[in-house]
């Protein structure tokens, strides 16, 4: 069994370095919108969440509200924003069931990920309703 363990903000700091180099990978793909300091200030001030496993894999989420009035949300949706690692067949499980059980704690109906094609073959109780497609009009 891998233990998801989460990552407090006030130990961003202390861990940053471990963070940056899993992270790195997913950052550095095309589409990716978010540069490595915008994680950590995201981090740092709560707006996302860090977890690794044994530092091999790193999972960021973060808590959207949806609805009218932010304060009493229609809906709330943890999302994982990223995701990069070593091993996923020894983590995935585990990982999803600490992610929705934690996800349920904190208000959210859904837990969400948007990624890559590859993701709906590692992940079968979830279901794909749309893919993300992106054209660059400034060629």
């Amino acid at each position: 069994m891998s233990e998801l363990r989460g990552i407090s903000t006030f130990e961003v700091p202390l861990y940053w370095h471990r963070i940056a180099e899993l992270l790195l990978p997913v950052i550095d793909l095309p589409g990716v919108d978010n540069t490595l300091e915008d994680v950590r200030h995201f981090l740092h001030t709560g707006a996302m969440q860090a977890w690794h496993v044994d530092w091999k894999t790193i999972v960021v989420t973060t808590i959207t509200p949806y609805g009218a009035n932010p304060q009493q949300p229609t809906k709330r949706v943890c999302q994982i924003v990223y995701c990069a690692g070593t091993d996923m067949p020894a983590w995935l499980d585990d990982v999803v069931e600490h992610l929705s059980r934690w996800a349920r704690t904190q208000g959210c109906q859904k837990l969400r990920i948007t990624g890559r094609k590859g993701w709906t073959k590692v992940l079968p109780d979830f279901v794909e309703t749309c893919v993300t497609l992106e054209l660059d009009v400034c060629k």
